[in-house]
């Protein structure tokens, strides 16, 4: 197996392990047991139970740097373009 497909192996398998627990938090709360009382029954933090319930999946970080990568560069595309107008003349 190569190294890209064990790589993709890994995060699917990191998805499902979140969508687990994601599915875990959500039946505890609906069973009416606090945030706290969820964060020590699986042994994470209270924080992370709320972000959890607040937002649903997190991004894993690789996905949102790369997505932020992808914004900074084409902010920076666009910053070029008019200088380059500015630099001919072109009225904006």
């Amino acid at each position: 197996m190569k190294i890209t497909e064990e790589r993709a192996q890994r995060a699917a398998e990191q998805k499902q392990r979140m969508q687990e627990r994601l599915t875990k938090v959500r039946e505890l709360k609906d069973k009416g047991m606090t945030n706290r009382a969820i964060a020590q029954e699986m042994g994470i933090s209270e924080s992370w139970v709320y972000q959890l319930l607040k937002n649903g999946m997190p991004v894993l970080a690789t996905t949102k740097t790369a997505d932020q990568i992808a914004a900074d560069l084409e902010e920076r595309g666009k910053k070029l373009l008019n200088f380059a107008a500015l630099l001919r003349g072109d009225k904006p």
